[in-house]
């Protein structure tokens, strides 16, 4: 079950899209421009960067480590 990520706030244009409806949701995340994709631990932003791969996205890199290995280092 995925719960809901810890909050974006002060992200510029950040979308949340729970892995579960990335597939059909794909077509509202631009391709002209860099995506990064972040979860808790960077396993779900994984799956979801092959995804966005799969779909023609070429700009697109993954947090290793998610959230928490974000702020173990910040």
């Amino acid at each position: 079950e995925e719960v809901q990520e810890d909050s974006l706030d002060g992200v510029n244009n950040a979308m949340t899209i729970p892995l579960s409806q990335l597939r059909e949701r794909v077509g509202e995340i631009p391709q002209d421009k860099p995506v990064v994709t972040l979860c808790r631990s960077g396993k779900r932003s994984a799956i979801a960067l092959n995804i966005l791969k799969e779909a023609g996205h070429s700009r697109v890199a993954n947090i290793k480590g998610g959230i928490l290995q974000w702020r173990a280092q910040h």
